[in-house]
């Protein structure tokens, strides 16, 4: 296969300016490749398994402006030690037409981004994929495929190498992706602390002393979400002198405006996606005091029967807006 000039390693996008949490999401990550590798099936240094075999592929799903990309980034870097051959990161959504994702434009830039000269990439998806394949062969790669909506999108994409591994960041679960995920990492928004934490962070504001309420009520306006945080931090010191109540009640305007994530437009674009049963389920979830609800509990207060609930339970995880929690309650 002809090639071009030598290849760039790394080809991530930058970090975010201030990254908090994550550790336990980060920290398995780290687990699944070390016993892919201890178990001799890949990924790594010393790995004694097949090398052309499936790749490690890790899921990350979660509301928009959750932090999937953040975290995606954060971990590829993460794995730069032990995966040297190339770090890669492709946006489906820019991509996406119609909805569909172009895949041989996107198998058309991995090709070039892993050193094919341009005039030597197929013109075909068939030929690029089997480009792609050919030239991923044993290698040890890590590419971040974000805002995928289907796992055939992620499964087209996948490098012919058990010393790889995919992160595919998606808003839902995909329980479509052939073979399923070896990892499977549900992303919820940050806890109050954690938020509060990042947009200090983001914001070094001495209001945050004099008015501690109001600053919990400003780190409340953005539900978690690092996204509306970061236009939090920058409103904050955009405005200096106004009170931190103020730009509370300010700030889910400004979100709105500029099309970033308000907490209620995210939950409410995903709840105007499901079916009847779903959303009639969500609205009672809502009344609910707890985090955590055993399945027993939801099917008991939805009231048409196990099988009714499970379906719903499952529509509102694809959505994102049901997680997993601990014992495999309802969170």
């Amino acid at each position: 296969m002809h090639t071009g000039p030598e290849i760039t390693a790394v080809q991530l996008p930058p970090d975010v300016a201030y990254f908090v949490d994550r550790d336990d999401e980060q920290s398995a990550v780290i687990r699944a490749v070390h016993h892919r590798r201890g178990a001799g099936g890949g990924t790594g240094r010393g790995a004694t398994g097949n090398a052309a075999g499936r790749p490690l592929v890790v899921t990350v799903h979660g509301l928009r402006g959750v932090g999937k990309t953040a975290l995606g980034v954060r971990l590829a870097r993460a794995l730069a030690g032990e995966f040297p051959d190339a770090l890669r990161f492709v946006d489906l959504d820019d991509h996406r037409r119609d909805g569909g994702v172009e895949t041989a434009e996107v198998l058309g830039e991995l090709l070039r981004s892993l050193g094919v000269q341009p005039d030597w990439v197929e013109p075909a998806y068939a030929g690029r994929r089997r480009q792609y394949w050919a030239r991923t062969q044993g290698r040890r790669l890590v590419v971040v495929v974000d805002n995928v909506r289907f796992g055939l999108e992620v499964e087209q994409l996948l490098p012919a190498s058990a010393d790889s591994v995919v992160i595919a960041l998606s808003q839902g679960r995909l329980d479509d992706l052939k073979g399923g995920a070896d990892l499977e990492i549900p992303l919820g928004p940050l806890g109050d602390e954690h938020a509060a934490r990042l947009l200090r962070g983001l914001a070094d504001d001495p209001r945050f002393s004099a008015e501690p309420a109001a600053a919990e009520a400003l780190a409340r306006v953005c539900g978690g979400l690092p996204a509306a945080l970061e236009v939090a931090g920058e409103w904050l010191r955009k405005h200096r002198r106004r009170g931190l109540l103020r730009l509370a009640a300010q700030l889910t305007d400004e979100l709105t405006e500029r099309g970033l994530p308000v907490v209620e437009a995210v939950w409410d674009a995903a709840y105007g996606d499901l079916g009847p049963d779903a959303a009639r389920l969500y609205r009672l979830l809502a009344v609910h005091p707890g985090r955590y609800l055993a399945q027993e509990t939801v099917t008991a207060l939805f009231g048409e029967g196990t099988e009714a609930a499970e379906d719903a339970l499952e529509e509102l995880e694809r959505a994102g807006l049901l997680l997993q929690g601990r014992g495999g309650r309802p969170a």
